[in-house]
């Protein structure tokens, strides 16, 4: 491994584990906000970032950064959608699943905009660096988080377009596939063919190189 390559590594696995971080407290703060104090109980409303680590996900994480790619987990905010007052809770589980991607979209949003209009000039060569790959691991967050597959933030925010009787049929059915549909997605490479062309597009729309 070359010395630009393990900057590169270190890189993108602190900008994962701090944005991963993020996007398990906007799904708390969201629960929170509409009335669930579940996460709030549990110390999950906080953006102390080894709070949201997983164990697992994050060696994975590490590992997979190292080997060429990068894939992991934070630990999963608990919410119960009953607790929500603010909006009925069919409503209430689809907004705090956006919330998390939408915290990745957001990060990206700043940082991006931020290379475009030269903010970093101070440093370009490390901190203009940082900002990039950071920008392109939020990208890769947000969008893999929308694939409709259970655990993933899209198999919920896809309940926003079902009826109420029916998203819940579908979520008793996640139980019954588990990460099944995920895994295929996973074998047939789809994030490869689809996430690697779409986080390239919105990085350059968004940086403009």
């Amino acid at each position: 491994m070359t010395k630009d390559q393990f900057v590169f590594d270190v890189m993108a696995i602190v900008s994962l584990l701090l944005s991963i971080s993020v996007h398990e407290w906007a799904h708390a703060k969201a629960a929170d906000l509409l009335g669930d104090d579940t996460p709030r109980r549990q110390g999950r409303v906080t953006l102390t970032p080894w709070v949201h680590w997983d164990p697992v996900g994050t060696v994975l994480m590490v590992l997979s950064v190292i080997m060429g790619f990068g894939i992991g987990w934070g630990k999963p905010v608990q919410t119960d959608s009953r607790r929500y007052t603010k909006v009925r809770p069919h409503v209430g589980l689809v907004l705090v699943a956006a919330a998390g991607p939408l915290s990745n979209l957001l990060i990206a949003s700043i940082l991006g905009l931020g290379i475009r209009f030269d903010l970093f000039r101070f440093d370009p060569e490390f901190t203009g660096l940082w900002m990039w790959v950071a920008t392109q691991v939020n990208i890769g967050l947000f969008l893999f988080n929308l694939i409709p597959a259970p655990p993933l933030d899209g198999s919920k925010i896809i309940l926003i377009f079902f009826r109420e009787d029916v998203a819940e049929r579908i979520q008793m059915q996640y139980q019954v596939w588990g990460f099944g549909l995920l895994l295929l997605v996973l074998i047939l490479k789809i994030p490869q063919l689809i996430i690697g062309p779409a986080t390239s597009f919105i990085l350059h729309w968004l940086t403009g190189y």
